[in-house]
């Protein structure tokens, strides 16, 4: 079981779309999980066509208030940054998986700050999102932190939801996960705002939540699976791994070019005819060419749909290819989180 925080924030309105072959989804769609029947009505919503939950008042919400309780938390942070890392004491332990030395940030040793109707403002828009804290955190524990961007006309709170990401079903109780909510209408992810957003948001947790920097991880769909590429380019400084799922890119923008590699974990579905299969293939040849991949290594790997190349940054890229078109495919969140930890 998870404890869910509500925190709002507020960053600059204007969003940019993400470039190439962005979603025009929608339609009305039904799909069954769990044994509940789930129904997409909303126009221009690409949360995951057959994957996806439309009610999201009534269905999201019902997940979380049978998987968590929900709780909210004051921050005050209003520069931009990614910054947060610090040295600790020894008594500072690792959380789940990985290879790499763990980095705790400021905020181990801190139990979390909680309070009603908290409100941040970061130029002049209010910014939301929710996180799950794993049941039994502990804040001397340094935990993974894994960001999870929502597709074009939906919200945090849908892909939070069993009937879309589902990401707790495989992160729940190894790792800190974040759903935040995009802006605009329909709402959509755009850049150098919203890059600036994951900026003020993860400097904000990482003062006030035990967090591994060194284990900063994201996925997202759609619109969130094209930010996902562009947030890497920008912040493969911060970033351990990414995993975008039907996106494309990333796309370099103003005076902004990518500033390294990152391990890649890429899923797109061969028959997707809203944002176009060869849109993944050209994120998946973006990755394997900046991590000093050999394109002709793959091997076969898990899940079955997968292959990974060998690359000598070790930094390696999987690619994902399934049969669901733009559907966000139900391997996806232990695929991924797999990946994560191996790393």
């Amino acid at each position: 079981m998870h404890r869910t925080i509500l925190l709002s924030w507020l960053v600059p309105s204007v969003f940019i779309a993400c470039g190439g072959g962005e979603d025009e989804g929608g339609g009305a769609d039904t799909t069954s999980g769990g044994g509940t029947t789930a129904t997409t009505v909303s126009s221009g919503s690409d949360a995951g066509g057959t994957n996806a939950a439309s009610n999201v008042t009534s269905t999201a919400s019902s997940v979380s208030s049978t998987s968590s309780t929900v709780v909210t938390a004051t921050s005050t942070m209003g520069s931009v940054g990614a910054g947060g890392s610090s040295s600790m004491t020894a008594s500072i332990t690792t959380g789940s998986g990985g290879t790499q030395t763990n980095q705790p940030s400021t905020g181990c040793g801190k139990e979390p700050t909680l309070a009603e109707n908290p409100s941040v403002m970061s130029g002049g828009v209010e910014r939301t999102y929710l996180i799950d804290l794993p049941a039994n955190y502990d804040p001397d524990t340094a935990y993974p932190i894994v960001f999870g961007f929502h597709g074009m006309g939906t919200s945090g709170e849908t892909f939070r939801s069993a009937f879309y990401g589902n990401l707790l079903s495989a992160m729940k109780d190894e790792a800190i996960v974040v759903h935040p909510d995009a802006i605009g209408d329909p709402t959509a992810w755009g850049d150098e705002e919203d890059i600036a957003f994951f900026d003020d948001l993860l400097e904000q947790l990482q003062a006030t939540l035990c967090i591994d920097t060194a284990r900063v991880f994201a996925t997202g769909h759609s619109s969130g699976g094209f930010f996902t590429n562009t947030l890497a380019c920008q912040r493969a400084d911060v970033l351990r791994s990414i995993a975008p799922v039907s996106g494309g890119g990333p796309f370099s923008f103003g005076n902004n070019s990518c500033v390294g590699p990152v391990a890649a974990w890429i899923a797109h579905g061969e028959n997707d005819e809203t944002v176009d299969f060869s849109s993944g293939e050209g994120s998946r040849d973006h990755w394997l060419e900046a991590n000093g991949c050999d394109a002709g290594s793959a091997i076969a790997s898990t899940p079955s749909e997968c292959v990974e190349y060998t690359c000598s940054e070790g930094l390696p890229v999987r690619w994902c290819v399934y049969q669901d078109g733009h559907d966000w495919p139900d391997f996806a969140p232990h695929g991924m989180w797999d990946f994560f930890k191996s790393l």
